[in-house]
């Protein structure tokens, strides 16, 4: 059985791979600008709102 901290670290590292490959993907795919192509996933999970806007959310 896995501690907490254990259990964090390995999907931290899950979520890094992740957006490794992703990131790979749409560089093969011909993007451009990264910062846009995230925030239009933020966008899109989120009803338009920006990474700002959920971050201004947050605080």
């Amino acid at each position: 059985m896995l501690t907490e901290d254990e259990k964090r670290f390995y999907q931290r590292n899950l979520t890094r791979k992740g957006k490794y490959s992703l990131n790979q993907t749409a560089k093969k795919a011909g993007v451009k600008n990264f910062d846009k192509f995230h925030n239009s996933g933020y966008k899109g999970l989120y009803n338009g709102e920006t990474a700002d806007d959920i971050a201004k959310k947050k605080d």
